[in-house]
């Protein structure tokens, strides 16, 4: 039986493969690490997933002696993450150097003067970092395209691979054989002359798929595939389960994610299951899920990039939305933050901030925001504050602030409050004053306590503020001829709109008489 060390792989990746379930008799370890391990160009049809790419990995990083250079591994950017995963999983014991580009600052800022033996980026970032000197193609012996079918970068890698040596070993995944002959196939673009591996039997066709067997799907994330898997448990009572994964890497994690959920799971990378339902971690192969759905039901985990993959093995697919009480808290915290963020652009804060800025100064931001969010929630949903004391201090009993983003129909305060006055001050927008102008000239030069100063309404030529009534005369004579921004200040008691006094119809002189 033909095993690792009969291809001369260096022992680390060779251990690297076991660990995560491969076996040197499989197709897709058998036909495709002895093609890379002889240094030519090949072309790889797998899964689009980076699981399924660890043999090839294999073979590129585990060459004796080993090569020199650096490998580059392009792909689409939803998977440069998982790709540094992957990678990472198979290169455990091996003392090997992993660049992950994920943007240009990252790149540029990460890459110093360290020398790599992998990056990993998008195409159009890995042109990015190439055009500010922090790609250096001359160094790559190996250049990884993986699955370009899903992705439109053929201008950047052609700027890429034009400095690349000549003698660069080139690697193309494809989950689409019918797309590697011909004039736009993946070999005429990115590896003439390769050496073409299915890395699966030739019955991996899309006929082998039942079209009468029931599959489902579910869009998820890359990251969020265990989550997925628990989600799924959940919405479809079974006593027993199978969950299919391409390699190992990921059982403890799937494990963590379904906690209780785990009473009845079965694990598997190979053989087919007995139970009646199975979910597919990774993308399978067109064989492969012809076996899981001659078993019972299938439901398959489509991350981005494995859409076309999967329209093609399977051509009658059941979507499967999950609704459950998580999603339906973040969608509904979505919804909120989208209103919050509405009413942050829509105008003014001035007279929210202003009122809340002495609990910044005693709470952290993120906590009076807190705070703030759960006393606005409780009014929309008409229950009374959690904390009575809490809505005196902020909103003077269940008044809204003008400008606050409290909801609609929250009664505003229309006048001072009572036991307060309010000051006309001949400053205003026009003179480029604003709320901290006037608190800091009552605080430093009218001697107020900043506790004491009230709603601050700032307007075109003038300014309300509110002040304890038995103080306002004298508040309002000690800021007589001083200056904001240059501009000498007069200041009045205001009797209220109309009134002796009132703001009517205010000019720079003094309030409307």
């Amino acid at each position: 039986m033909v095993g690792f060390a009969d291809w001369r792989m260096a022992p680390a990746m060779a251990a690297g493969l076991e660990r995560l379930g491969w076996q040197a008799d499989e197709p897709a370890v058998r036909e495709v690490v002895p093609a890379v391990l002889r240094g030519g160009n090949v072309v790889a049809v797998l899964p689009p997933a980076p699981a399924w790419a660890s043999p090839v990995m294999a073979g590129l990083l585990g060459r004796q002696p080993a090569a020199a250079g650096a490998v580059l591994v392009l792909a689409a950017p939803a998977l440069v993450s998982e790709w540094a995963i992957a990678i990472g999983a198979l290169t455990e014991s091996a003392p090997l150097q992993i660049d992950v580009a994920r943007t240009l600052r990252g790149a540029a800022a990460s890459s110093g003067h360290r020398t790599s033996d992998i990056l990993i980026a998008s195409p159009a970032t890995a042109l990015d970092r190439h055009a500010n000197s922090d790609l250096h193609p001359d160094r790559f012996r190996a250049v990884v395209f993986a699955w370009p079918d899903e992705w439109h970068g053929d201008e950047a890698v052609a700027a890429v691979l034009q400095d690349c040596p000549r003698d660069t070993q080139r690697i193309v995944l494809t989950a689409h054989p019918e797309r590697i002959d011909g004039t736009d196939g993946v070999v005429e673009r990115y590896a003439r002359k390769a050496l073409i591996v299915t890395g699966m039997p030739a019955a991996a066709t899309p006929a082998a798929a039942p079209r009468d067997t029931s599959v489902r799907t579910v869009a998820t994330s890359w990251t969020g595939r265990a989550s997925a898997v628990a989600a799924v448990l959940e919405a479809i009572d079974r006593p027993t389960v199978t969950i299919w994964t391409a390699d190992r890497r990921d059982h403890q994690l799937i494990q963590r994610a379904l906690g209780s959920l785990r009473d009845g799971v079965t694990l598997t990378t190979r053989g087919v299951p007995e139970t009646g339902l199975v979910i597919c971690y990774d993308p399978p192969s067109a064989e492969q899920l012809a076996r899981l759905t001659a078993a019972g039901e299938v439901v398959l985990l489509v991350p981005p990039g494995c859409e076309q993959h999967v329209e093609r093995i399977a051509p009658t697919r059941r979507p499967m939305h999950l609704e459950s009480p998580a999603n339906a808290v973040l969608d509904r915290d979505a919804a909120l933050r989208r209103e919050i963020a509405a009413a942050i652009e829509a105008g003014d804060r001035a007279g929210a901030l202003y009122a809340l800025a002495p609990l910044f100064e005693r709470f952290d931001p993120q906590l009076v925001a807190a705070a703030t969010f759960g006393l606005w929630r409780a009014t929309a949903a008409g229950r009374p504050a959690e904390d009575a004391s809490v809505t005196d201090r902020v909103g003077r009993g269940h008044h809204a602030l003008p400008g606050s983003g409290l909801p609609a129909g929250t009664p505003a305060m229309s006048g001072p409050s009572a036991g307060t006055a309010k000051l006309w001050i001949g400053a205003g927008k026009k003179d480029e004053a604003t709320v901290g102008d006037f608190v800091a000239v009552l605080i430093k030069e009218a001697g107020m306590d900043r506790s004491r100063i009230g709603r601050i309404e700032l307007r075109d030529t003038f300014a309300l503020v509110e002040v304890p009534a038995e103080d306002a005369e004298g508040i309002a004579q000690r800021l007589v001829g001083l200056t904001i921004r240059k501009r000498k200040l007069s200041a009045r008691v205001d009797r209220g709109r109309g009134g002796p006094g009132g703001s009517k119809a205010p000019g720079r002189n003094g309030p409307g008489r």
